[in-house]
């Protein structure tokens, strides 16, 4: 007969899926990973029967059959795979039980306005809609906007292998699925303050910088937030969205608008403006880049011939505390076109004038 789960296992296991699934179907959905232990047993043959420990790789040894990629599966699908491998030449209709023996903490970190911060433990892959469940997020306090890094599964995205993934959860809550993520062990969820909001003013403006971001902010609002316009001769406004990382929506929306048209009020210039925004207020007659982003002086910059993306980025003071290389974009205007580049090829490319440069945030 099957060897029962050691209690002290069973306890420890049933105090992490407390609020969830029935215990039963839990452990049925529990996938191995490195350092967790598997008993055995072959039914008739006890000299088969052990205990083993996966390696760093997913891997055990087990006799007669060698090395065993275990890594990723459950119970049934070990069960299933010692099966087919030992009765592959070895034992006539092979009787095998896999139970868990130990396993390794397992947990995604939560960052922000939540009433349970701090490490979720888990025993398997769940979904960001089972996460929301848990961690009870302050609705009144949160951004609409969360990250999820994942820095033990993307490597060499920056010097820790995280680059954030935007969502929107409350969309997720409202039934948009495509935004409910999978996570796995090691992830960390930040959900944003709403104090965090923010739009940039760039430009030909009297304070260019970050402007803090209020209800119902018109660009004039902001404008005015960044001391208003200089004396300087401007005809055009360039309203940029804030990119996001999650896929398919990738491009920066970009609208160039008429600077008078804005200042005199004309009809459909009162744009509502959204966390993240970028105004750039151009000096007429002027070729120039735009950078912004996370770069110690966002703004508008002369061109010059063969300016390089590196030069374009040292022009604006390079890359501030929290920006990386990885995942720099710029977005060339191609008539009614934007293309953007997801992730510059190489900070050696030539810009040309009217690139925006948009250099993102890393993490850890």
């Amino acid at each position: 007969m099957a060897r029962s789960m050691s209690a002290a296992f069973a306890a420890l296991v049933c105090s992490l899926l407390i609020g969830s699934a029935s215990f039963g179907q839990q452990v049925q959905e529990f996938r191995f990973g490195p350092e967790d232990g598997l008993r055995i047993q072959v039914w008739d043959h006890d000299d088969l029967t052990r205990e083993v420990t996966l390696d760093r790789n997913g891997d055990f040894k087990f006799p007669l059959i060698g090395t065993v990629h275990a890594k990723g599966l459950t119970l049934n699908e070990v069960q299933k795979l010692l099966t087919e491998k030992l009765a592959d030449g070895y034992i006539v209709n092979p009787q095998i039980n896999v139970e868990i023996a130990a396993h390794r903490s397992r947990s995604i970190t939560v960052i922000g306005p939540v009433e349970n911060p701090g490490a979720i433990q888990i025993t398997h892959n769940i979904t960001l809609m089972d996460l929301l469940a848990k961690v009870n997020v302050q609705q009144e306090k949160a951004d609409d906007i969360l990250r999820i890094l994942h820095p033990r599964r993307e490597k060499g995205m920056d010097a820790t292998g995280a680059l954030p993934i935007e969502v929107n959860w409350k969309k997720l809550m409202e039934g948009q699925t495509k935004y409910n993520y999978e996570l796995t062990d090691g992830d960390v969820v930040v959900f944003r303050w709403k104090t965090d909001r923010r739009v940039f003013v760039l430009g030909e403006v009297k304070n260019p910088g970050p402007v803090p971001l209020k209800p119902d902010m018109r660009i004039m609002d902001a404008i005015a937030g960044a001391g208003g316009p200089t004396d300087a001769e401007v005809e055009e406004l360039i309203l940029i969205q804030r990119p996001t990382n999650f896929p398919g929506e990738n491009d920066p929306g970009i609208q160039r608008l008429s600077f008078p048209d804005v200042c005199s009020g004309k009809v459909g210039m009162d744009i509502i403006l959204e966390d993240g925004n970028t105004l750039f207020i151009p000096e007429c007659d002027k070729k120039l880049v735009f950078v912004h982003g996370y770069v110690q002086k966002p703004g508008a910059f002369e061109w010059t011939p063969r300016m390089t993306i590196e030069k374009a980025i040292a022009t604006a003071g390079g890359l501030s505390e929290f920006g990386t290389w990885k995942g720099v974009r710029i977005t060339r205007d191609k008539g009614n076109r934007h293309k953007t580049m997801k992730r510059v090829e190489s900070r050696a490319d030539e810009v040309l004038p009217g690139d925006i440069i948009y250099v993102p945030e890393t993490w850890f």
